[in-house]
């Protein structure tokens, strides 16, 4: 009995170490991402929105970047000087895609890496 305890222990910390191996993180959504007519950069403390119809572009405050599950949630500034926040889900495995989530203020968005 003991050893069928050993193994079923073994083979759920192996599941644990496997999800955390692929838990999103800063580097999931750094860099430079493209969509339909918008290109958004991140970094550690700044979102560059780059518009393809020559709207200038825009650079807004990143606050806080929060991971939970297959989300992640970007905390930032925006022109009125409000705290706001945006999600992007849908983390391809190749980490070349994702998707802005759809909200109140906008549409579902899909982006892949430029």
């Amino acid at each position: 009995m003991p050893m069928i305890r050993m193994m079923v222990l073994a083979a759920v910390l192996s599941a644990g170490l496997a999800a955390d191996a692929s838990a999103l993180n800063y580097n999931t959504v750094a860099g430079r991402w493209c969509g339909e007519g918008i290109t958004y950069t991140f970094t550690s403390g700044q979102l560059v929105v780059e518009f393809a119809n020559g709207t200038p572009t825009r650079y807004f405050k990143i606050v806080e970047y929060q991971y939970a599950g297959d989300q992640v949630t970007i905390q930032w500034i925006d022109s009125d000087g409000k705290q706001v926040h945006t999600d992007f889900a849908e983390f391809s495995s190749s980490g070349r895609y994702m998707a802005q989530v759809r909200s109140n203020v906008g549409p579902r968005r899909p982006f892949h890496r430029c």
